[in-house]
């Protein structure tokens, strides 16, 4: 897979070089670390960037049945869902689920003002996994295997490949704002004995891209591998924020 880079690296959003009082710090086997009496800080940050392209496309169609009463609604709409499974399946998608199942009634008002129930409409989201290659031709298939509604699709990286960059991120950042907070220790005439503390903040939150949403669309009107565009991709930064200790 090829990485792209944008400014790969940011320039860091502060520098503090504070004096720290000569006082005794505990280490973690309880034994006493005396800092030197010149003791410091340096604080600094960096930021760094890359961006990742979207490899796969999270799908959400819906299917929606009417019937004179309550079980016939059930069984067709089992049915249904069940025929469009096993046709996504035959086409390699990944993490089918079946959510969302609701049941209305359907009511007429009689003469004397009283509701009576005339039927049943049943609905549920089905929603899966499949590549962006793939997506055209399945938003097209959808609506000839039991679907009947195209209710949301979105592009994203996957998940190990946005962990991934995100730890080769972290370091990235993390060896830059070390080498800025030695420049800015040496430039004030002490140097680094230590690292204090270390936070890591993954600025750059994914979100998946929105390709469609429709409440619904006839099988006439079905999309071609056209309409579902370009996969793109997203941009995601992590920052890393260091406290040095210095000492002249």
């Amino acid at each position: 897979m090829n990485h792209s880079r944008s400014a790969a690296l940011f320039a860091p959003l502060f520098f503090t070089l504070a004096l720290l009082p000569a006082t005794a710090a505990r280490g973690q086997e309880g034994n006493e670390l005396t800092l030197p009496v010149n003791a410091g800080l340096v604080s600094t940050s960096a930021t760094a960037h890359r961006r990742i392209p979207n490899t796969v496309a999270d799908v959400s169609v819906g299917i929606q049945t009417q019937g004179a009463d309550a079980t016939s609604v059930s069984r067709d709409l089992a049915q249904r869902s069940q025929t469009l499974l096993d046709w996504l399946r035959g086409q390699g998608a990944e993490r089918m689920a079946t959510d969302q199942i609701s049941f209305q009634p359907q009511t007429h008002e009689e003469k004397n003002g009283q509701q009576k129930i005339v039927g049943y409409t049943g609905s549920t989201t089905v929603s899966f996994r499949t590549t962006p290659e793939k997506v055209g031709a399945i938003l097209s298939g959808v609506l000839d295997h039991g679907a009947n509604t195209i209710q949301q699709t979105s592009y994203a990286p996957k998940e190990e490949d946005e962990d991934k960059v995100r730890k080769e991120l972290a370091q990235e950042a993390t060896r830059t704002a070390i080498a800025q907070g030695e420049a800015v220790a040496d430039a004030a005439g002490t140097h680094v004995i230590g690292v204090r503390e270390v936070n890591v903040e993954p600025s750059g939150i994914m979100r998946p891209m929105p390709m469609m949403r429709m409440s619904a669309m006839a099988a006439s009107a079905a999309p071609s591998p056209q309409m579902a565009g370009e996969a793109g991709d997203q941009d995601i930064s992590v920052t890393v924020s260091i406290k040095l200790t210095v000492s002249r």
